[in-house]
């Protein structure tokens, strides 16, 4: 039997090595080509992806038009409606803080109650932390009340649904101030902090209820249109609008309730909002002239 020369030896190694090479060079170009897809074909489906994930929209509707009489006399107006309003994403340092002295709080009052106990402290977290969550936000109800001088309680309730479902709009902690109340308000808050005056805009009638069944009324409305405002794939809030529900409100609601706004902010994994992309102020409604005489 002939033994194998060192030509025929290398020859072989060369044919596995070729092999081998070509191996790997079909496997860059399968992982080159998946990457080329995914960056350049697959690249508008992830950005869409992306900002879907870190982006919300804010809805805000716009001031109605007023209704005039034939004579251009104020029928129906707005006014400003003012209210205080707590930004929660500001709260966030002190949220932490009070989570761990309540959380601190509970487990010196296990080993008091436990001395000789040999068991890992039996503490309730999630009641904890949203003990601690309450307790901030009440300290600030608390401080409007005694610049205010009102008596508001905190709806615990409400604010926990909020912070789950709202946590991008501020929540209100005061509504309908009165004009003594906003403008001390606004002149002992201090300018940094999260607590603010959210300023809305209401359906005010110079005449009372003069021709109420002919004006009709509005009510709120969580719907807001959102005519040529961008983002309409995005999770979206919306604050409160008004909508037309009988009379002339209802029948030329269209033409009153103008053009809505909003703005786009980017949020962090706990969906709190850090930086506003882009913003549309909202645009008053046109003015309606009936052919009613106020006189």
């Amino acid at each position: 039997m002939k033994r194998p020369s060192m030509v025929d030896y290398h020859a072989a190694s060369n044919a596995r090595l070729a092999l081998l090479v070509a191996a790997f060079a079909g496997l860059f170009i399968i992982l080159a080509g998946g990457l080329a897809w995914r960056q350049l074909v697959m690249k508008e489906d992830y950005d869409k992806m992306q900002m879907r994930q870190n982006h919300r929209r804010v809805l805000q509707s716009a001031p109605r038009g007023n209704i005039l009489d034939r004579n251009g006399q104020l029928l129906v107006g707005n006014r400003s409606r003012f209210s205080v309003v707590v930004y929660l994403n500001e709260l966030r340092p002190e949220f932490s803080r009070a989570q761990i002295e309540d959380m601190r709080a509970a487990r010196e009052a296990w080993e008091t109650t436990h001395p000789d106990s040999e068991e890992s402290p039996r503490i309730d977290r999630n009641k904890i932390i949203w003990q601690a969550r309450t307790r901030v936000v009440q300290g600030y109800l608390d401080q409007v009340n005694r610049i205010s001088s009102r008596a508001d309680t905190l709806d615990v309730t409400a604010f926990r649904r909020h912070y789950e479902q709202e946590r991008v709009l501020p929540f209100p902690l005061v509504s309908d101030l009165t004009p003594d109340q906003y403008a001390i308000l606004t002149a002992q808050l201090p300018v940094e902090s999260p607590v603010q005056i959210y300023t809305e805009h209401a359906r005010t009638y110079p005449y009372g209820a003069l021709g109420f069944h002919v004006l009709g009324y509005v009510s709120n409305t969580d719907e807001v249109p959102d005519e040529d405002l961008p983002g309409d794939t995005l999770r979206t809030y919306a604050f409160k609008g008004k909508v037309g529900k009988t009379g002339i409100e209802r029948s030329f609601d269209d033409v009153l309730s103008g053009q809505s706004g909003g703005e786009i902010w980017l949020v962090d994994p706990s969906g709190f909002q850090y930086k506003r992309v882009s913003r549309k102020v909202p645009q008053q409604g046109q003015s309606l002239t009936t052919s009613l005489d106020v006189e």
